[in-house]
């Protein structure tokens, strides 16, 4: 299984747009992890919903 750690220090939209693209995404046998800083009342995953 190939692991992934990703930071993300920040959600500015044209710096995270290209996420579902990045290929390892498609790549089964393939996990990600993102790391964030704490945002009170907001999600990693409301974040990439957006």
């Amino acid at each position: 299984m190939k692991k992934i750690h990703l930071l993300r220090s920040h959600a500015y939209w044209d710096h995270i747009q290209g996420f579902p693209y990045f290929a390892p995404l498609q790549q089964e046998g393939t996990q990600v992890r993102v790391h964030a800083l704490r945002r009170p009342g907001t999600s990693v995953s409301a974040i990439f919903a957006e």
